[in-house]
């Protein structure tokens, strides 16, 4: 689903429904506490930027963004400007600037940040941050769920 249509619906939504926007933006603010605890967990890992097949390449141009997560995006920033690398990179995630992920690291879509890759898991256990990185993704989850429960109906 295109980032143009993404907004559309957040806008229609906001319209619709006025008295779910702090909650929705409650369940934003719990999604970059969350996301920044896994990146606090990251850091210092070189998995991805080492990784030749990485995750940000060959995905869908729009990314990873569903309507639940973007929803929760946009209470906490504005729309997300789309950045090619270049036309030959079509396949690309369009948010995968030269630098990386042009979208903050505090709110990226859910499935671009619980990571399941045999690898990176292997070096959390090895340091034993696996059982906490898996932790926030569970609580990444249950986010999820209340998120469908607040705006997914809507969605249908």
């Amino acid at each position: 689903m295109g980032i143009e249509l993404l907004e559309e619906r957040f806008q229609q939504y906001r319209r619709k429904y006025p008295q779910n926007l702090s909650e929705l933006a409650l369940l934003g603010r719990e999604i970059s506490g969350h996301q920044q605890s896994i990146r606090k967990i990251l850091r210092n890992i070189p998995v991805c930027a080492e990784c030749s097949t990485s995750c940000c390449i060959g995905i869908p141009c729009d990314g990873w963004f569903t309507s639940l997560d973007y929803f929760a995006y946009r209470m906490l920033y504005d729309f997300p400007e789309a950045l090619k690398a270049s036309p030959g990179e079509w396949r690309n995630c369009s948010f995968l600037s030269q630098a990386g992920c042009s979208l903050p690291e505090d709110m990226r879509p859910l499935p671009c940040v619980k990571v399941n890759c045999s690898h990176l898991n292997q070096v959390l256990e090895e340091r034993g941050e696996l059982s906490e990185f898996k932790k926030l993704c569970e609580a990444l989850d249950d986010i999820q769920t209340r998120l469908w429960e607040l705006v997914g109906a809507d969605e249908e």
